[in-house]
């Protein structure tokens, strides 16, 4: 399946799956709880476009998957970012926490795919559609892992 679509069952298991560990080294690395949206705010001007906000990684990640030819880790970076952005322009009182978590788990993907590429020298190599991507590594990172860690 993976060589039709460019993604598979497995990419969207992970995604599920880092998308979990994200918000949990968030909550272990963060002071601040999660609370309640005071009802004046739930009644704003901003809070409207909530739903779209939440749909709008899906919505973007679609649309580019349908229009476009891009490499899937792209398209899905930048449905991710258009629902932080989306996120933050309705609840700007997120954005430290967005910056906060993206930095976090950011720095912990690094850290396990570099272990990935110490214990297995080549993994990219190996199993990465090299011609797909830019070809820019961070310490044998490729720069695209790391954008989508930041998004996510």
């Amino acid at each position: 399946m993976g060589e039709n679509y460019g993604f598979d069952v497995e990419s969207i298991l992970f995604s599920f799956a880092v998308g979990g560990l994200a918000s949990t080294l968030y909550e272990l690395g963060s002071t601040t709880k999660a609370k309640s949206i005071p009802s004046d705010y739930k009644l704003g001007r901003m809070h409207r476009f909530h739903a779209l906000a939440l749909s709008s990684p899906v919505l973007v990640f679609a649309f580019l998957e349908l229009t476009t030819s891009l490499n899937s880790i792209y398209t899905a970076s930048m449905g991710l970012l258009a629902g932080a952005i989306s996120t933050v322009i309705c609840r700007v009182d997120l954005l430290d926490g967005a910056i906060k978590g993206a930095a976090i788990f950011s720095l912990f993907y690094f850290v396990f795919f570099s272990a990935m590429n110490w214990s297995h020298p080549n993994f990219v190599d190996l199993y990465w559609n090299n011609e797909a991507i830019s070809g820019f590594r961070v310490f044998g990172v490729p720069v695209e892992e790391l954008l989508f860690a930041a998004t996510i």
